[in-house]
């Protein structure tokens, strides 16, 4: 394990890269800063943040379900030495949740979600494999019938290691104690529908998800359910908000280096996709599908999960344009998105 020496406090990215795979960085007394090593998640890894809690820890976000990342929590808890005390994920997604139930079954440690969030993972958990409403999106975006074929066909992951029957609610300005730190809550929008935001003010802290990273913008797809949302929107509201965010705290988010400076780098977010309409909206043609605008969007066509991440995101921005006037949306005769100019 790595214990690193003081930030510097002049710099973007005060710590670095971050930990490797079984290694530790103290941020002070309060807060320890773990990487689970995943070929899955985003930069190769998920960021796993310890919260000294009395006699234990308060761990938020854990990671995919997979016996690999269970190995790399042993490491974690051996570490640790002490109990964990609760367990809070930042949102739903399964390589935030995934072993909450390994934790629950160790420590019977309380979780705690926003509302919708919890909601959320209850629901996919409970679903299991059925892949129904995301293989129609996938048509609507215009994926070919062999690929979503070949997608219906692979073996799915498990979505979380098991998740208990009910959550403590973290809600939007309500302030937490989680050891000597209090923590207020914030939300964000976008990436998903309402994750939890954690700000300590006397630490100059803040728990930021995947609501904010370096190096590459959060994945902003639009969700099955309601394949005509704006969750761009959503995202792009979020991120006006957060320019005023002080640029003293240092971010500690879900994947990838802590960084200084948020608010800047909410501007910076805007920005990308401020240029991303404005691309997608000069190349759109009179009955274009999500799978046609790929190329302006991203620059290439990606392959395996990377296609399905960039069609749902694809499709977000061209909702977006309708949602905005710059475009008009229908289903042509196959059941498909089409998008022109308005």
């Amino acid at each position: 394990m790595r214990d690193d020496a003081a930030p510097d406090l002049n710099s973007r990215y005060p710590l670095g890269a971050g930990p490797g795979q079984g290694e530790c960085i103290h941020i002070g007394e309060h807060v320890r800063w773990y990487r689970i090593v995943s070929s899955g998640a985003p930069m190769g890894g998920v960021n796993i943040w310890a919260l000294r809690d009395g006699d234990g820890w308060a761990i938020v976000d854990t990671g995919f379900a997979d016996p690999d990342t269970a190995a790399q929590w042993q490491v974690i808890l051996d570490d640790l030495a002490l109990p964990v005390t609760r367990i809070i994920c930042t949102h739903f997604h399964p390589d935030h949740i995934g072993q909450v139930g390994m934790l629950q079954e160790r420590f019977d440690a309380p979780l705690f979600m926003t509302d919708i969030e919890w909601q959320l993972a209850k629901r996919i958990d409970a679903a299991g494999a059925d892949r129904g409403p995301f293989t129609e999106l996938l048509h609507r975006c215009g994926m070919g019938a062999e690929a979503l074929a070949a997608m219906a066909g692979g073996r799915p992951g498990r979505f979380s290691s098991g998740l208990p029957d009910r959550c403590e609610i973290l809600t939007p300005g309500e302030t937490i104690a989680i050891g000597a730190l209090r923590w207020r809550i914030e939300t964000g929008a976008g990436h998903s529908p309402r994750p939890a935001i954690l700000v300590s003010d006397e630490a100059r802290l803040a728990l930021v998800g995947d609501q904010l990273l370096m190096r590459i913008t959060p994945h902003v797809g639009v969700d099955a359910e309601d394949p005509e949302g704006d969750p761009l929107g959503l995202y792009l509201d979020y991120l006006n908000a957060a320019v005023a965010m002080p640029q003293d705290l240092l971010a500690l988010a879900g994947h990838g280096p802590v960084f200084r400076q948020p608010g800047l780098r909410a501007t910076e977010i805007a920005d990308h996709h401020d240029k991303a309409l404005r691309s997608v909206s000069q190349t759109l043609g009179t009955a274009s599908l999500a799978c046609d605008v790929l190329m302006p969007l991203f620059g290439r066509i990606p392959s395996g999960v990377g296609l399905v991440l960039a069609l749902t995101e694809a499709l977000a921005h061209l909702n977006r344009l309708v949602a905005e006037g710059r475009a008009q949306r229908f289903l042509d005769a196959e059941g498909r998105y089409r998008f022109g100019p308005a």
